[in-house]
């Protein structure tokens, strides 16, 4: 067996569009349309709810999640079927947002695993507030980024960054 495989940038961002238009159609009810596909750039994530999941074995690296709080709080309300208006424990938004990178995470690494990488996930962190900004190690700089949007036009990004060149 290999001791590196090699997952090209167009595959992961293939990977991630099946994975978060999955869970965001059967689990959420909010159809998400991707649009570009981006190298990750630069050492910090902006945004009021930033979500990050790591990962380790073949190649550590993280999944994350960014997006507003008014997306975050119908993911949130759309998985416990009630209106956006009802839900008023910011725990439940951020439990919710939680879980729908955990769920991502784990289509993403299946597949990983069928191209031959050896993957353990952690459980996501939830960061929300105005204005957040995240710094990430600077050895997470290759991957793949992906911009999805909704009907409303409200933006929800998700990268997959690795440690040096993404050798699985």
């Amino acid at each position: 067996m290999e001791s590196a495989v090699i997952t090209s940038r167009e595959k992961l961002a293939d990977y991630l569009a099946q994975s978060v238009r999955e869970v965001m159609e059967s689990m959420v009810f909010i159809e998400m349309t991707p649009e570009d596909v981006y190298p990750p750039e630069g050492g910090t994530v902006q945004g009021e709810v930033i979500v990050t999941l790591g990962f380790t074995g073949s190649n550590g690296g993280l999944i994350l999640a960014s997006t507003g709080r008014n997306l975050a709080r119908k993911v949130a309300a759309n998985m416990l079927g009630i209106e956006v208006e009802e839900l008023e424990d910011p725990a439940e938004m951020a439990d919710a947002m939680g879980e729908v990178v955990n769920m991502v995470a784990g289509n993403v690494k299946n597949q990983l695993v069928e191209d031959g990488w050896s993957l353990e996930l952690s459980v996501p962190v939830v960061n929300s507030g105005e204005a957040l900004e995240v710094k990430l190690c600077a050895n997470l700089a290759w991957g793949v980024g992906r911009t999805f949007v909704n009907e409303e036009g409200e933006r929800f990004r998700w990268e997959l960054r690795f440690r040096g060149n993404g050798a699985g």
